[in-house]
């Protein structure tokens, strides 16, 4: 139940994401990027097998993270 709470605050959502290459854009509250930081450093398994997840970067709009990331 904890969890679940805490889940709802972090308005964390799946923007973008590119099956082939693995890559994709996160989503979240901007008051909780340091949580969200925090929680991907802890994953280190999806569906039994085990994974890295690496973040690139921040950016605080949709705008600047197409601009910075994917050269649009």
């Amino acid at each position: 139940m904890l969890g679940e709470n805490i889940y709802s605050k972090l308005d964390l959502g799946i923007l973008e994401y590119n099956e082939e290459k693995k890559e994709g854009f996160l989503v979240c509250s901007h008051k909780h990027v340091g949580t969200i930081k925090a929680i991907l450093t802890l994953v280190s398994y999806l569906r039994d097998k085990q994974i890295i997840i690496h973040p690139l970067g921040i950016s605080g709009t949709v705008k600047t993270l197409n601009r910075k990331f994917l050269n649009r």
